[in-house]
């Protein structure tokens, strides 16, 4: 009988999440060329050293952790379209507990909001970091805490969101004053997602910036090999010619 997995406690789940909020620019980059999935990679093995670091801890791979932070994620995204439906039910009204406590808290949330399939802890993902691609799936205990076991969160039944389009059996008025506080919502989500597609774009644009030059100082650099070995190559070529001359020189000396 094979050893039983530890869970997730709750502290740990925590630890993790503060560890990768510190990184999320770095795991959460939606760019997937060679050079971001290299620092995918290296933020990854850093968080799990620093996660192992901590005596009360059990250990965990990186996949383990990579696992459980999807996890979270999905567990949040459930609990943001719960909160939606139930502050769509009001009209727009903010339910009281939808409002996070803690800056983190507020991190979090936009984070998932803004997180797509494309994080999603799949084979593609793990070859990508090079850490296998054995399956580990991760459940909620009794206590809130995660285990490894289960099913897959991805065939999990995806929480049902309130429809905007109100129902037959809804009451309905002409003076649209109850659909004041939708519409009002509705903008500020939008403002919200316009405001955070403009960080992303300026965060992409100065990673550009950077790369572009980087590639400038690497053809800078390549610049000045070059010239230097073309005068290497010159100066050879007219060491060359003087010894010609000179063995010339000589051997007419030594005719006559």
């Amino acid at each position: 009988m094979g050893e039983k997995r530890k869970r997730f406690e709750a502290r740990e789940t925590d630890y993790l999440r503060k560890l990768v909020m510190e990184k999320r620019n770095i795991v959460e980059n939606k760019q997937s060329d060679a050079v971001t999935n290299s620092a995918k990679k290296a933020a990854w093995e850093e968080i799990a050293k620093k996660f192992n670091e901590e005596p009360a801890h059990t250990k965990r791979t990186v996949y383990q952790l990579m696992k459980c932070w999807d996890n979270i994620k999905t567990k949040k995204k459930k609990e943001l379209a719960v909160m939606k439906r139930a502050r769509m039910s009001t009209d727009g009204g903010k339910h009281p507990s939808t409002s996070p406590s803690t800056e983190e808290g507020i991190k979090m949330e936009s984070l998932v909001t803004d997180v797509t399939d494309h994080w999603s802890v799949d084979s593609g993902t793990v070859q990508m970091a090079g850490f296998g691609t054995h399956s580990i799936f991760m459940t909620s205990g009794p206590d809130g805490s995660l285990v490894e076991g289960g099913t897959d969160v991805d065939d999990e039944p995806e929480l049902p969101v309130a429809s905007q389009t109100p129902t037959p059996d809804e009451p309905s008025t002409s003076s649209g004053k109850k659909k004041a506080p939708c519409t009002q919502a509705v903008a500020a989500e939008i403002e919200e997602r316009a405001r955070q597609n403009a960080t992303r774009l300026e965060q992409a644009a100065e990673l550009h910036n950077l790369r572009l030059a980087e590639l400038q100082t690497r053809l800078a650099i390549a610049q000045e090999e070059l010239k230097r070995a073309q005068l290497e190559t010159e100066h050879k070529q007219q060491l060359w010619r003087m010894e010609e001359m000179a063995f010339r020189e000589k051997m007419g000396w030594e005719e006559k």
